[in-house]
């Protein structure tokens, strides 16, 4: 690990070393995280470039749900490149008339594990990346979370782009394009040293402390970003359509292991930053996922089961607060279809 990335969370005075993470990093508390750390950094020149770098890689999560090793480099135990990072290469820039930004990123690696992994699962090579098509916020009031905005700054703070210095550059010139020569560098870097990508392990202790110099009494973790996401994405554009997007088995229960594509005409932003669904540019499709309630019906037995166990957890409640057990007994019987003889 990098004596700077050590430098900066050992200045928070914190360890790291608990396996205790927040299972669920709602958006708030990445708005709360990126304030804390312009509020902590945005004196001291070097720390804030790795801070804009890290709030970058927040909204990368919460967006794409990519796990952090995709986007961050992965090393292997004797220190050498396992899965390489996002790179410069693998971003594209489009300036829209309506002075809207869209970037695409390529992630090489969702799974980030070895190989063979991937192979005993049967997942095909090319099914373990993703091409995301990220477009800047619509509202004003959220273009502090425009992916494209920050990458563009950053790209031009770092000096990849081929014929632009300034951001008046970027909207004068006909094309945005990464200079060849520096398609290779990392998009994740070390601000003095833009050749040294941040790994994944780096990232995750700054994250983690980070949260807990806020006061967090469990620090946050990608792991959470993650499963907010895809809970967040499942709440506005259905569980069957967030299924297909992460790539997951229809007989699948979790939707934050993978994300393997995003389809074409699905506007992440609008949709992870929660702003309107309905002109976010949806399909037909995803329009009629939004209204449609995916609700599996339980079985006899499932259902039988559910009411054993609503029953025995309803009688521990009253069993614990018995002034207040007469309250659920209509309620309880009406459930049972047995009024007045629910024990």
């Amino acid at each position: 690990m990098s004596n700077y990335i050590k430098d900066l969370y050992e200045k928070e005075g914190a360890t790291g070393d608990s396996g205790v993470e927040l299972n669920f990093v709602t958006l708030t508390d990445l708005k709360l995280a990126m304030e804390a750390e312009i509020a902590l950094y945005h004196c001291h020149p070097v720390h804030y470039a790795f801070s804009l770098q890290h709030q970058l890689a927040l909204l990368i999560s919460r967006v794409t749900t990519a796990r952090c090793g995709a986007i961050f480099t992965t090393l292997e135990p004797d220190g050498s490149v396992r899965w390489p990072g996002l790179t410069w290469g693998d971003v594209g820039f489009i300036r829209h008339v309506d002075s809207r930004v869209e970037s695409t990123i390529f992630l090489r690696h969702l799974n980030n594990k070895q190989k063979q992994n991937s192979i005993d699962r049967g997942i095909p090579e090319y099914r373990n990346s993703m091409r995301a098509r990220l477009l800047s916020p619509k509202r004003l009031t959220s273009l502090v979370y425009s992916i494209p905005h920050r990458l563009l700054s950053q790209a031009i703070s770092s000096g990849v782009l081929f014929g632009i210095e300034t951001m008046e550059d970027a909207f004068s010139v006909p094309l945005i394009r990464v200079d060849p020569r520096f398609a290779s560098l990392p998009v994740f870097a070390i601000p003095d040293n833009l050749a040294k990508p941040v790994t994944a392990t780096e990232a995750c202790i700054y994250l983690r402390n980070m949260s807990t110099s806020m006061g967090y009494p469990v620090p946050m973790g990608y792991r959470g970003i993650r499963r907010q996401a895809a809970t967040d994405f499942a709440r506005r554009i259905g569980v069957e359509t967030t299924r297909r997007i992460m790539g997951h088995r229809a007989d699948s229960s979790t939707l934050e292991k993978s994300y393997l594509f995003a389809e074409q005409d699905l506007d992440l932003t609008a949709v992870s930053l929660e702003e309107d669904a309905a002109d976010s540019g949806h399909s037909a499709m995803l329009r009629q996922s939004l209204a449609t309630p995916h609700l599996i019906p339980l079985t006899k037995t499932q259902h039988a089961q559910a009411r054993q166990e609503i029953t025995l957890l309803a009688a521990r409640i009253m069993a614990q607060t018995p002034s207040t057990s007469r309250c659920f007994e209509p309620a309880l019987a009406s459930f049972h279809g047995n009024r007045g003889n629910w024990r």
